[in-house]
C-alpha cells in the first residue's frame, strides 16, 4: 500500500477532514498516534534520518505536528508513545539503544520542561532489550500500562512512574487467560481494557481468529465481556467514561492472503461495533469537540493506509504491532 499518514477524520460518518503528508512508520510493529489534551497537537511515530555512527537506516522517533498543519518536530526517540491526558507529558519507549538493534532499551517520559525521567531495565541475567507494546496512561494521568515481552512471554503490566525506580517496579497482571492483550484502562475505572483471542498466536492477521473484548481486573483476571468480535483485534482505546471504545481490526480483504485494518466504534448497549472508515491503522481520540465535525460529535485522529493502484501484497504485521 501507499505509506500511511496522519489524518483527521469525523467520527460519525468517517470523512477525512484534514491530512498531514508525513510518513508514519517504525522498523517493526505498527505506527502509533497520540493527541494532546487540548487537541491542538498530533504525535506520531516515524523514522528520522540516521546520525553519524548509526548502524541502522534511521532512528525510530516520536514527532509532534500541529493538528491544523505545520512542520513536524522530533520530541523523542522510540517506537511506542502515549500522551498523558492530564499534564500532556509524552511517554515513549525504545527497544534498544538509539541507532542500534542491540543494547539497553528505555522508557522515557517527556514533559514541557524536558525529559523528566528515564526508566531503564535493571542489569541482570535478562536481556536489556525493552520491547513494550500498547503503552497507555490512566485517565487520571498517574499510571502507565503496557505489555512487556520478557522471559519468553508477553504479559500486561502497570507502572507508577512517580515512584518507580526501574522497570522492575512494574507490576504484572499475570492471572489473565492465555492470549490476553491489554490496551490501557477502561475509562476512569481501575479495570483494564483487553481482548482475548480464540487461539493460536494472539492478534495475528489470519481471518480464522475470533476475539472477546473484556474488562480486566488489576490482577489480570477477566471481570466481564463487553462484546464479541468475529475477527482479530489490532488496537482498542476507551473514552474517559468507559462507555465508548474505538477499535481497529483487520476485517477488509486486501489481497488473496492479507487484510487491512478498519476503524470501528462501540458504545455501551451496542450489540456490535459500528464501522467508521476503512484503512485506518491506529486511532487516537481528539478531546477538542470544537474542531469541525458532524453535529454532536468530536473529531478523531487516525493514520490511514489507502490501497495504491498496482501495489503488491501487504506485509503481515506481527503480534508486536499496535
Amino acid at each position: 500500500p501507499s505509506r500511511p499518514f496522519p489524518a483527521v477524520l469525523a467520527l460519525q460518518s468517517g470523512p477525512l477532514v484534514r491530512t498531514h503528508p508525513h510518513d508514519v512508520a517504525t522498523f517493526r510493529g505498527g505506527p502509533e498516534l497520540g493527541v494532546s489534551p487540548d487537541g491542538s497537537q498530533i504525535y506520531f511515530t516515524s523514522v528520522a534520518p540516521p546520525t553519524s555512527g548509526c548502524t541502522t537506516s534511521g532512528i525510530e522517533s516520536i514527532f509532534r505536528v500541529p493538528r491544523r498543519g505545520g512542520r513536524p518536530v522530533v520530541v523523542g526517540h522510540g517506537r511506542t508513545l502515549a500522551v498523558n491526558p492530564i499534564g500532556g507529558e509524552v511517554a515513549f519507549s525504545r527497544d534498544y539503544e538509539n541507532c542500534r538493534f542491540s543494547g539497553p532499551g528505555a522508557l522515557e517520559i517527556d514533559g514541557p520542561g524536558g525529559p523528566r525521567l528515564v526508566r531503564k531495565a535493571s542489569p541482570g541475567p535478562r536481556s536489556l532489550e525493552l520491547p513494550l507494546f500498547h503503552l497507555a496512561w490512566s485517565n487520571d494521568g498517574t499510571m502507565l500500562t503496557f505489555e512487556w515481552a520478557r522471559d519468553g512471554s508477553t504479559r500486561p503490566y502497570e507502572l507508577d512512574p512517580g515512584t518507580a525506580t526501574s522497570m522492575d517496579s512494574a507490576v504484572c497482571l499475570c492471572s489473565g487467560p492465555p492470549n490476553l492483550a491489554t490496551f490501557g484502562f477502561l475509562g476512569d475505572s481501575t479495570d483494564h481494557l483487553g481482548a482475548v483471542s480464540s487461539g493460536g498466536a494472539p492478534f495475528g492477521r489470519t481471518s480464522d481468529l475470533r476475539s472477546r473484548v473484556v474488562a480486566v481486573r488489576r490482577n489480570g483476571s477477566v471481570d466481564r465481556t463487553l462484546f464479541r468480535w468475529p475477527f482479530p483485534v489490532s488496537a482498542l482505546r476507551s473514552d474517559p467514561s468507559g462507555s465508548a471504545i474505538l477499535m481497529t481490526s483487520p476485517t477488509k480483504p486486501f489481497t488473496r492472503s492479507g487484510f487491512t485494518d478498519v476503524l470501528y466504534r462501540w458504545s455501551s448497549g451496542d450489540t456490535k461495533p459500528g464501522k467508521i472508515r476503512d484503512g485506518i491503522v491506529p486511532a487516537a481520540g481528539n478531546p477538542d469537540a470544537a474542531y469541525p465535525a458532524p453535529p454532536g460529535r468530536a473529531g478523531d485522529g487516525g493514520a490511514r493506509c489507502p490501497r495504491a493502484r498496482g501495489a503488491g501484497p501487504r506485509t503481515r504485521r506481527r503480534r508486536v504491532g499496535a
